[in-house]
Parts: structure tokens; sequence; C-alpha cells
């Protein structure tokens, strides 16, 4: 599924999530930096591909510039800002995540469609609760008229 260049990161987990949002961050953590710059691959100098890619893997970094960038992070925490990719998902730990952050109400919405793109993506649509509420509503409507008046009948 993950066709770009965080291939090898580990999803992103609900602890790191209620973290983040204890911790109200706004910035990158030095340990998120550090796994952006140590883990981050290529095919063939291309940070993303299509499905079914056999170009060779790479690494586009290299880990000892990746610990001293680390380390210069760490001591220096209010840097300016980089920029890196926080969260990885993959169509099901995502679905995942948004259920289990509807079960504490930390979200109101629902997915109504998520579709793997043939890229390096994936595509979520969502809809919040009252939306899919009163869609869901009229679909009832319409499904006791259709019983109480009879569906319209169909040319033989």
């Amino acid at each position: 599924m993950r066709k770009c260049f965080d291939l090898f990161k580990p999803a992103s987990s609900i602890r790191e999530v209620l973290t983040a949002y204890r911790e109200k961050r706004v910035r990158h953590t030095p340990e998120t930096l550090f796994e952006a710059r140590a883990l981050s691959v290529n095919r063939s100098g291309l940070g993303s591909w299509l499905a079914g890619s056999t170009a060779p893997l790479a690494f586009t970094g290299n880990f000892d510039h990746a610990w001293r960038s680390y380390q210069q992070d760490v001591a220096s925490l209010d840097a300016r800002y980089i920029d890196a990719h926080a969260w990885f998902f993959t169509p099901a730990s995502f679905e995942l995540l948004i259920l289990e952050l509807n079960y504490m109400r930390l979200l109101d919405v629902s997915i109504t469609s998520l579709v793997e793109s043939h890229g390096s993506e994936f595509i979520v649509q969502f809809a919040d609760f009252n939306t899919k509420r009163l869609a869901l509503s009229r679909q009832q409507a319409v499904e006791y008229a259709s019983e109480a008046v009879g569906a319209p009948q169909q040319p033989a």
C-alpha cells in the first residue's frame, strides 16, 4: 500500500496521536525529524511510485547525518520550523484510528469513502455525525414510503 518515501516508517499509533493531543503539539519532535531523515527511501531517485514498481529501493539520507541533526534538534528546540511527515497510515490503520478517536469522543465524524489511489496515497471522505444522520433519516423515509406506496412498476 505505501508507495512513497515513508515506506519503512511504522503506522502511527493511537498512543502517538493521544500524546500529541495532550501536549497540544504544533511542531515536530526531534524524533519525528530523525525518523524523516533516517528512514526515507526512494526508488531510482523518485520519492513516490506506482503500485508494482520493481525499481531498486535506496535510503534517501545518511544515517550519521540524521543522528547528528537529531542531537542538534534536541539542543535547540526553539530553532526554525522544519517540515516533515508526522503521521503514517495504511487505509486500515487510518480507519482504525478514526474509529477509536470517535469512540473516545475526540472526533465526531465518520468515513463515507476510503479508496486507495493508483499513486502513493489513499483518498478519504468524511461526514460529520449530523450530516450522516440526516442522510440516513432521509433514506429511511424513502424506504418507508416505498413499502407503504409500493415500488414503481418496472417495464416488462
